[in-house]
């Protein structure tokens, strides 16, 4: 069998003796006479399997006893509670910057469990651009301030221009290439994050490898703990494939990812005031 290596966002690929245990498992499970879909989450078979896997976790993760490690159906979009229920309490304050349908969501979410605050909605204008915020705009209590960026293009609504998509980069609202001088240059988080006062942390990472998932992994576990320590606003920039909208294979989107996105939005760290890095426009410390 020819398999492909796949490092997008997800679906990703698993390790082939990972998918022929699972098949094994799936008709016997260890000898017990009965699939691992079959059996009772209660049963003597099954304990040994959450607790090798959380486990697994806390060596993987370093993720100490002082932490409870809860296994929680969802993807993606459980973030969007998530995100509130760990960094705010009820009712605490949380700031919300609306660029996209993923963003509403986020901001929707965000509302059941703390107050909410939209500084700003791209609505208006299509979500073709970033609304405009400065420094001031956040409320001083609040406990994070929320952006969502897609990666370069809306995929979720069938792939239009977002305020990251590349210069030439064909979407269905730029079928001929985005044009800067129609639709203005692509935002560049990182760097325009950094400049703000408020900005403890700013990094810039991809997952078009082993080594630079590695880094993506320490970089958001050190935003996570800096926003626990109160040392100000975290961002992680995310690089990541979308195959799909691309209209390429695997891949093809990860040497697109490497060839062009990487080149334009340099990989690195753009601020970091516990270290000394402050905020530059020519691409991040590595």
């Amino acid at each position: 069998m020819n398999r492909v290596l796949n490092f997008s966002a997800g679906p990703s690929m698993l390790p082939l003796e990972v998918l022929e245990e699972a098949q094994r498992d799936l008709v016997d499970y260890k000898g017990c006479g009965g699939s691992v879909m079959e059996m009772s989450h209660r049963s003597k078979y099954f304990a040994p399997i959450i607790a090798d896997a959380e486990a697994s976790l806390r060596r993987i993760m370093n993720i100490s006893d002082d932490y409870h490690v809860l296994f929680l159906q969802g993807g993606a979009s459980l973030q969007f509670s998530m995100i509130p229920m760990n960094l705010a309490k009820r009712g605490e304050k949380a700031a919300y910057v609306v660029t996209g349908q993923f963003a509403g969501k986020a901001l929707d979410e965000g509302a059941r469990w703390c107050d909410a605050v939209c500084l700003a909605n791209g609505k208006e204008n299509g979500f073709t651009a970033i609304p405009r915020i400065n420094a001031a705009d956040v409320p001083q209590d609040a406990r994070f301030l929320h952006i969502t960026v897609n990666n370069t293009i809306y995929g979720m609504t069938g792939g239009q221009m977002a305020p990251t998509t590349l210069p030439g980069q064909v979407t269905q609202t730029t079928p001929f290439g985005r044009s800067p001088e129609l639709a203005g240059y692509p935002v560049k988080v990182c760097e325009m994050l950094s400049t703000l006062t408020g900005t403890a942390y700013a990094e810039r990472v991809a997952v078009d490898s082993v080594p630079h998932i590695r880094a993506a992994k320490k970089a958001i576990r050190k935003a996570f703990e800096n926003q626990k320590a109160k040392k100000g606003f975290s961002i992680v920039e995310v690089l990541s494939t979308c195959p799909t909208n691309w209209g390429l294979t695997p891949e093809e989107a990860i040497k697109r990812l490497q060839t062009d996105m990487i080149p334009y939005y340099p990989l690195g760290v753009y601020k970091d005031v516990e270290e000394g890095v402050f905020a530059h426009t020519e691409g991040g410390n590595e």
